[in-house]
Formats: structure tokens, C-alpha cells, sequence
């Protein structure tokens, strides 16, 4: 009985000692890594049994990326405002 109890108290130390590291690679610029260690465009965390016992584990992060067809169509619609009330003034004034 006492050979069953180290095994079992053995096997519940090795599942509470273990741990995972969960790599996530983020678009853009990272805003909000959370409790995540950073490195480059990756976060990483170490999840561990003590973390996930209580309750569930939640992990979250942000990162900002620029929408670059966005840029370009605003100021395609800001110089064409522009030539358009150039042009007008131009027109009204002959």
C-alpha cells in the first residue's frame, strides 16, 4: 500500500510540475501582451497546473496592424476633394 501511495503522490507531483510553453505570433504591433513574455512579433507563456486548478486559465493579448489599402484610398478621396474645389474655384473665377 505504501509502494501505491508514493506512485500516486509521484504521479500528481510530475502532472503539477510540468509545464507548456504556448507560443502565439501576433500581426503587427504588439499593444497589449498581457502577463506574456515578448519576444519579436511572438508571445509566449509558461501554463502550469497551479494556473489552471482554481479556475480557467485565460490568456490574451493585442497587436495593431495598419491597413495600408485604407491609407491609400482616403488619400485618394483627400487630393480629389482637393483638385475638385481647386478646379471649381478656378472655374467660378473666369
Amino acid at each position: 500500500m505504501n509502494r501505491f501511495e508514493n506512485s500516486y503522490l509521484q504521479d500528481i507531483y510530475d502532472c503539477l510540475t510540468d509545464q507548456y510553453n504556448y507560443k502565439l505570433i501576433m500581426p503587427g504591433k504588439i499593444t497589449n501582451p498581457g502577463n506574456a513574455i515578448v519576444s519579436g512579433d511572438t508571445l509566449v507563456w509558461t501554463l502550469t497546473a497551479y494556473r489552471l486548478i482554481p479556475d480557467d486559465y485565460i490568456i490574451s493579448a493585442q497587436s495593431r496592424k495598419a491597413n495600408i489599402w485604407a491609407f491609400i484610398v482616403a488619400e485618394w478621396i483627400i487630393l480629389s476633394a482637393g483638385y475638385s474645389f481647386i478646379s471649381g474655384r478656378k472655374r467660378r473665377g473666369r
